[in-house]
């Protein structure tokens, strides 16, 4: 018969597969490939099946065959009834050889007067009783070990692969040291000491270092506290400004009277700056840096009276600069000025600058008489 042809791979050469056409159920044309039945073992040779070499079968497991003795052909010449005993003794062996569990996948060959039986493939055997199975290698364990099992010889067990566990413990631990503990800190678990029983210590007795008590009710004597966060109850404040951070700091409530008495010192008082005018304008930096002014002293013997501005600055005022502070000096030829006292003092943040000139507008630039304006200037 003829084929058509189907070209694997179109355009590159490929093999051409043999195909034809058949007429499906629904009286449409189909075309499907064309093949050929081969038998052999897994991975080839394959003998294929044709006219010459038939397809080997076997009897399924539990399976009989249906012989029907008409169809066996006589032997040329023998009698019909002789012919007939040998083919049924020859049925009935093959038979009682078939019968059984015995499942053979290939080629079996039966020697005469009930000989051995080759198989070429697998045996499927079934065992009712206990099989005794003997292993020369490692056999992996997936399910719990018995104790019998454990017993009969070590099993070796890696800690990793042992689970953690949570331990119970509802009586009393006797714990036993073998030795010494070692020099050095030794912590053994932790002892909650708010549970502990009252611990006296006698006068010779020393307690060694406590890093942290809950409570202590009475306390006689203690050379050193490290750190005590309460004093009766009361937390308490430490470090006083410029005292070291030991300090305890001591407040004083507003409804306390505290007499206070100045006394004279050595260190702690105000800086003086002063002049005496020349022919000119007295401009200058009294403080390059923030300060507080407590005191002015200007004396005057011209007739005129003179002005003095102060300035929140750090560098030389001039006429474009504007005062924070301004006051006026008297002329009087028989000398006249004025002194201020300011006890809670003039703060200036960035500096403290003054300008003193004849005239008085702030952007006056009339120089003073000479030797007749003195002035003081007393800040911190």
């Amino acid at each position: 018969m003829a084929f058509d042809g189907l070209t694997l791979n179109p355009g590159s050469g490929g093999a051409t597969l043999a195909t034809d056409s058949f007429t499906d159920t629904d009286s449409a044309t189909r075309i499907m490939p064309f093949g050929a039945v081969a038998f052999g073992e897994l991975n080839g040779p394959y003998t294929p099946v044709d006219e010459e070499h038939g397809l080997p079968v076997h009897q399924q497991l539990g399976a009989t065959w249906a012989v029907s003795l008409t169809t066996i052909p006589l032997a040329a010449g023998a009698a019909t009834a002789a012919n007939q005993a040998t083919a049924i003794t020859a049925l009935a062996s093959i038979d009682s050889r078939l019968a059984g569990t015995l499942a053979v996948v290939g080629t079996v060959t039966i020697g005469d007067g009930g000989g051995s039986i080759t198989v070429d493939g697998t045996i499927a055997a079934t065992q009712s009783g206990v099989w005794t199975v003997g292993i020369s290698g490692t056999v992996p364990v997936s399910g719990p070990l018995t104790d019998t099992q454990l017993r009969a010889s070590a099993v070796p067990v890696s800690l990793a692969a042992v689970p953690t566990h949570a331990v119970t413990q509802s009586g009393a631990w006797t714990v036993s040291l073998s030795a010494a503990l070692p020099a050095g800190t030794n912590n053994i678990g932790d002892v909650d000491v708010l549970t502990l029983p009252a611990v006296t210590i006698a006068a010779a007795q020393t307690l060694a270092t406590v890093t942290t008590v809950g409570t202590v009710t009475t306390l006689t004597t203690c050379a050193t506290v490290t750190n005590l966060a309460q004093l009766g109850g009361q937390a308490i404040a430490m470090g006083t400004g410029a005292r070291t951070a030991g300090t305890q700091r001591v407040t004083i409530a507003t409804d306390d009277v505290v007499p206070a008495q100045a006394i004279a010192g050595t260190s702690g008082g105000t800086t003086p700056y002063s002049f005496l005018s020349t022919a000119a304008v007295q401009a200058a930096v009294v403080k390059a840096s923030a300060g507080q002014v407590y005191g002015l002293r200007f004396f005057n013997k011209g007739a005129a009276p003179v002005y003095v501005r102060l300035y929140n600055q750090t560098t030389t005022p001039g006429t474009s600069d504007t005062p924070n502070y301004r006051c006026m000096v008297p002329g009087n030829t028989a000398v006249g000025g004025f002194v201020d006292t300011i006890p809670p003092g003039i703060t200036f943040g960035t500096g403290i600058g003054i300008r003193v000139t004849a005239g008085v507008a702030d952007n006056d630039a009339t120089a003073l008489p000479v030797n007749d304006v003195m002035g003081n200037v007393l800040y911190k």
